[in-house]
């Protein structure tokens, strides 16, 4: 290989890291906005001016509003399906898995509090996603990929005897995604919550509680002793 190979390549290699990195900012700077506009609000220029780029040098990287929003929720897609990947991995029974499982969801909705409340903007808007976004195909395959395990988790209880056979799995699963996020939206909006009752809630047992006593209801009935 010539000195003149060697110096393009160490040059490509540059410019490709470079890429990365101004990847990485573009989306740092499209999460800032995001969270401080909402996504519905928020345009291209602001994330641009965020960025230090001209529009024109953002739509390099990603063409759409759309696009950038994906690309932001993939980066803690990918984390979640990681752990869950790993809790699933455990050996443990199908109802003590699907209880780890639980305490991930929610300790890893703690820990990324800004990208949980993102992601989940969708829900409490009327913005949709084109489904021809690029990346779009892999943002919802994470999606199911989260359901799947939880699906084949409760299975895997039902033939352990861990989990109660007349429990579909599908509709459980979620059942529990949903609720999980209504008692998540409930703790961390709890200073509002407060102004408008007049008791005291524990909110740091809320949901672990609450995960608990749902989860505890799939264990198998067993009949009186004879």
């Amino acid at each position: 290989m010539t000195d003149g190979q060697v110096f393009g390549m160490a040059a490509q290699s540059r410019r490709q890291r470079e890429r990365e990195e101004r990847r990485r900012d573009i989306l740092d700077a499209a999460e800032r906005v995001f969270l401080a506009k909402g996504f519905a609000q928020a345009t291209m220029d602001e994330v641009a001016a965020s960025c230090e780029l001209s529009k024109g040098a953002l739509y390099l990287y990603f063409r759409s509003k759309d696009e950038l929003y994906v690309a932001v929720c993939l980066r803690t897609l990918a984390q979640l399906v990681g752990e869950y990947e790993r809790v699933a991995s455990s050996g443990k029974s199908g109802l003590d898995t699907l209880r780890d499982l639980g305490r991930c969801y929610v300790q890893f909705a703690r820990d990324h509090a800004e990208q949980f409340r993102l992601g989940m903007s969708w829900m409490l808007s009327n913005a949709r996603i084109d489904p021809d976004t690029r990346n779009y195909a892999e943002y919802r395959r994470c999606i199911q990929r989260l359901f799947a395990i939880a699906i084949e988790t409760i299975e895997r209880g039902q033939r352990d005897g861990s989990v109660a056979t007349d429990v579909e799995p599908a509709q459980f699963a979620m059942q529990m995604w949903g609720a999980t996020v209504g008692m998540l939206l409930l703790a961390a909006n709890r200073e509002e919550l407060l102004r408008r009752i007049d008791r005291d809630v524990d909110f740091e047992s809320l949901v672990p509680s609450f995960l608990d006593r749902v989860l505890d209801s799939l264990r198998p009935t067993r009949g009186p002793a004879t």
